[in-house]
C-alpha cells in the first residue's frame, strides 16, 4: 500500500469511529423529548460523515485515483467542526459567529474539495486551456448547487421533525437551545407581537438568504485564491514559429566597381 493510501485509510477509520460514536450520542438524545430534535440533527450529520468516510476508498477503486491527504483533512475537520462542536455543543446557538464561519468555511471548503478530486480524476486537465475552465465551472456549479440541496434539507428536516434549522423560531423562545419548535416556551401574545414586526415576519427568510450569500462569498473567495495561486496552469497559446533560416547562404551581389 502507499503512504499516501495509508495515511488515507487511517485518517478515514479515525474519522469514522468519531462520527459513528458522535451519531450514537443523537441516536440516545431521540429518547428524550427535549432534546429530540437535537438528536435527529446529530444523525443526520454524524451518517453524511460516516458516507464521505467511503469517498477515498471509492475514488481509489472506481477511477483508480488517490485523494489528496489535505483534501482529507480539510473535509473531515469541516464534518467535526459541525458536528461535534456546532450541533452537540450547541455552538450554532451559543456562539453567535459559528454558523457565518462554518458556512464560510462550507463554501471554500466543497469547491476546494471538489476542484482537487476532479483534478485527480482527471490527471492531466491542468496542461489544457479548456479542461481547466471547464473543471472550474463545475466546481462553482457543485458549490452552489450544495448549498441549495443543503437549504432544502433543511426545510424537509424541519417539516417532519419539528425541528428549526432554518431558525423560523428565534432561539430566545426555545429552552436550553433544544431547536424543537415543540418545546417553544413564548406565549401567543409574545409570538404575535414578535412576527408583527420586520425583524420578526422576515428573520427566517433572512437566515436562509444570509447562509446563501455566506456560501457565495466562500466561494468566491476559493475562486479568487485558485485564480491567483494556478495563473501559470493556463497555457500560454504557441508563440509563432520563426522561418528557419536556408541551408544555402545567399550570395552577395559584388558592388560595381567606380568609373575611372
Amino acid at each position: 500500500m502507499q503512504p499516501n493510501n495509508k495515511r488515507a485509510k487511517t485518517l478515514s477509520i479515525t474519522a469514522r469511529i468519531v462520527f459513528t460514536l458522535a451519531t450514537a450520542l443523537g441516536i440516545y438524545r431521540l429518547a428524550n423529548p427535549d432534546t429530540r430534535a437535537s438528536g435527529i440533527l446529530v444523525i443526520l450529520v454524524g451518517a453524511i460523515g460516516i458516507s464521505l468516510t467511503y469517498l477515498p476508498t471509492i475514488t481509489r477503486k472506481i477511477w483508480q485515483t488517490t485523494i489528496p491527504t489535505s483534501t482529507i483533512i480539510i473535509l473531515y475537520t469541516f464534518i467535526f467542526l459541525a458536528l461535534v462542536p456546532g450541533e452537540i455543543l450547541h455552538f450554532y446557538y451559543n456562539v453567535w459567529w459559528w454558523d457565518f464561519v462554518l458556512h464560510i468555511f462550507s463554501g471554500f471548503g466543497i469547491s476546494y474539495i471538489t476542484y482537487q478530486i476532479l483534478q485527480a480524476i482527471f490527471p492531466k486537465s491542468h496542461t489544457n486551456n479548456r479542461q481547466v475552465i471547464t473543471l472550474t465551472i463545475i466546481t462553482l456549479l457543485t458549490s452552489l448547487g450544495t448549498a441549495v440541496i443543503w437549504e432544502a434539507t433543511e426545510f424537509t428536516i424541519d417539516s417532519a421533525f419539528a425541528t428549526n434549522m432554518q431558525k423560523f423560531i428565534p432561539p430566545q423562545f426555545l429552552p436550553n437551545d433544544t431547536g424543537s419548535v415543540q418545546t417553544i416556551t413564548a406565549t401567543d401574545q409574545e409570538l404575535s407581537n414578535y412576527y408583527r414586526q420586520p425583524s420578526g415576519y422576515r428573520y427566517a427568510l433572512i437566515d436562509t438568504m444570509q447562509d446563501h450569500v455566506i456560501f457565495l462569498v466562500g466561494t468566491l473567495i476559493w475562486l479568487t485564491t485558485r485564480t491567483i495561486a494556478h495563473t501559470q496552469t493556463i497555457i500560454p497559446k504557441s508563440p509563432p514559429k520563426k522561418p528557419k533560416p536556408s541551408s544555402h547562404p545567399q550570395k552577395h551581389k559584388s558592388s560595381p566597381a567606380p568609373a575611372s
